[in-house]
């Protein structure tokens, strides 16, 4: 057998793909059969060289590792269509280092990879899917983005970081809308490589942020487009932001403050001025805070109203001081003394 790779005759690659050699009782064998595969093929041989990464022997799946490793590195820098294949096949070694190589290799490929690699976005596996949604978003192919942007509503959420990420690498106004909904994903590493990309997107991407704002959405969703006006520091933002310092949720509340103080000193008057001029609204707050509804929604907006500290909210919170709720009245104690 390692006669066989010495001489270097490709003709001996059918023989030793042979299960008999591959899975003889000698653990040498084994391992000489795969080194003389790494000296005489090349991707087209990946499936049989897999089988042998299960192999019992150390020895012999580290040889599997090495050879399928030096595959990948001799790949030419424009790869076609069944390279593409061979490569996405690699993607399910739990290996980082194929793992970093073969997504470097498939972002290269050359145009005519690119149908492969967007079918490879419909197998089951799901370490298949980031990967290939990752080398799409390396790939700087603007061809790429559908793609991608489907790939925002995989049920998996790697995939929906690897999505996120990849269009914030593309830089597509198109993907603003699908960014938007990722912003709210309950996978936090999606939602933060959306806010990411969303940065980096930048000045288009504001509009549509801040008409978010406007609906009803969740309070981390809320939070997280906030910090994403925020990152970008547009001045259009300023309003929107600021209007969410009267929330009843402290985690909105916070990523407004922390928002508005990324614009600097540029937006200080214009923020004072809104201010002065009672541009926070506290209507909502009051009247949550005042009627009928549960006592924890109650309690929530009594505390949110103590820490926007406007004035005009001091006579509707004395009136909650002849409540028959303690809870409620040493809330609002605590909120009139702020």
């Amino acid at each position: 057998v390692v006669a066989l790779g010495d001489f270097g005759e490709p003709a001996a690659v059918d023989v030793l793909c042979r299960p008999r050699l591959l899975e003889d009782a000698v653990p040498e064998i084994r391992w000489a059969t795969v080194r003389a595969l790494g000296m005489l093929g090349d991707l087209s041989i990946v499936n049989v060289l897999s089988s042998a990464l299960e192999d019992p022997e150390w020895v012999v799946r580290n040889q599997a590792l090495l050879v399928i490793t030096d595959f990948i590195r001799t790949i030419p820098e424009v790869v076609d269509g069944e390279q593409v294949k061979h490569l996405i096949r690699l993607l399910t070694i739990a290996d980082a280092d194929v793992h970093d190589l073969v997504v470097d290799a498939l972002s290269r490929r050359s145009t005519r990879g690119l149908d492969e690699m967007v079918e490879a976005m419909k197998l089951k596996s799901r370490v298949v899917r980031a990967g290939v949604a990752e080398a799409l978003g390396l790939s700087q192919d603007p061809r790429a983005v559908p793609a991608l942007v489907n790939a925002t509503r995989d049920p998996v959420g790697a995939v929906r970081r690897e999505a996120a990420r990849g269009l914030g690498r593309l830089l597509d106004p198109s993907a603003v809308e699908a960014l938007i909904v990722v912003l709210g994903d309950a996978d936090v590493t999606a939602a933060k490589a959306a806010v990411e990309a969303l940065v980096a997107i930048g000045v288009p991407a504001v509009v549509s942020l801040c008409t978010a704002l406007e609906h009803s959405i969740s309070k981390l969703h809320r939070r997280n487009v906030i910090l994403t006006l925020g990152g970008i520091g547009d001045r259009r933002a300023v309003v929107p932001i600021l209007n969410n310092l009267s929330s009843t949720y402290y985690v909105v509340r916070q990523s407004a403050i922390t928002a508005l103080s990324s614009f600097g000193e540029d937006v200080v008057d214009d923020l004072v001025e809104m201010v002065q001029v009672s541009e926070v609204p506290i209507g909502d707050l009051v009247r949550e805070a005042t009627g009928d509804k549960a006592l924890r929604l109650r309690l929530r907006a009594v505390r949110a109203l103590g820490e926007i500290k406007n004035a005009a909210a001091v006579r509707p919170l004395r009136t909650l001081m002849r409540e028959d709720s303690r809870e409620l009245v040493a809330t609002t104690q605590v909120a009139l003394s702020k």
